[in-house]
């Protein structure tokens, strides 16, 4: 998969799905495309379509990107250079020059990290502050120079809401299509801020035989328990 992604610019705007190989998910609009299959059997062409009906301008930006890095026999003739190392000089140039860039922060390569920040806040339990905190900025610089964190307020009123609204529809769907349901019912307190929480989840056996749960719903718990 990391190979394919090099030799294309589309990658720029997918990623693989998580779930399925043989799908691509479009990072402008979270729509699944088809790949043709898994590893050397998968191809971009119904990527390169969709880019192309839906998001002109991206479409337009890849093969500019593509016909600068890759130049004709004819000059490479000229110049008396190979076309792979030539290919190299070109990456390496288009590289650092984007180094110097900071993407947007609606661009979709930018957008990918807000939601892998977002959703580390939410597994590991974070606060909202460790975006602004010294050492967690200065490591995505160092390895994403092109990368801003958005601000705690950006990522709990934009990019928090948003994965709640897609894990609220996915449950849905499951639940939907599940033969039988039971739900439980659970009290704790939360070791980072010694608040009490009392849930209510539904447990269920997917079509594959896998047993899946989901949190239906969660609410502070006042007083001892």
């Amino acid at each position: 998969m990391a190979s394919a992604k090099k030799k294309s610019p589309l990658w720029e705007y997918f990623d693989i799905n998580s779930e399925n190989n043989k799908l691509a998910v479009c990072l402008l609009c979270n729509v699944n495309i088809s790949r043709g299959g898994e590893g050397k059997k998968a191809g971009t062409s119904a990527m390169k379509n969709h880019l192309k009906s839906k998001h002109p301008d991206e479409f337009r930006a890849v093969n500019k990107e593509k016909a600068a890095v890759e130049p004709t026999t004819i000059s490479l003739a000229i110049a008396g250079t190979s076309s792979s190392s030539f290919a190299k000089k070109q990456l390496t140039m288009t590289e650092s020059f984007e180094r110097k860039l900071l993407w947007d922060i609606n661009d979709a390569k930018a957008k990918k990290y807000h939601y892998l920040v977002a959703e580390m806040i939410a597994l590991d339990n974070e606060p909202l502050s460790i975006v602004e905190r010294t050492g967690f900025t200065r490591l995505l610089e160092q390895a994403l120079p092109g990368y801003k964190l958005p601000s705690r307020t950006y990522i709990s009123q934009k990019i928090v809401p948003d994965i709640y609204d897609r894990i609220y529809e996915k449950i849905k769907l499951n639940i939907s299509s599940a033969f039988a349901i039971s739900v439980t019912s659970d009290i704790w307190t939360c070791l980072h801020n010694n608040d009490s929480f009392l849930s209510f989840t539904a447990h269920w056996i997917s079509s594959e035989f896998k047993l899946e749960h989901g949190v239906l719903a969660m609410k502070p718990f006042s007083g001892s328990h």
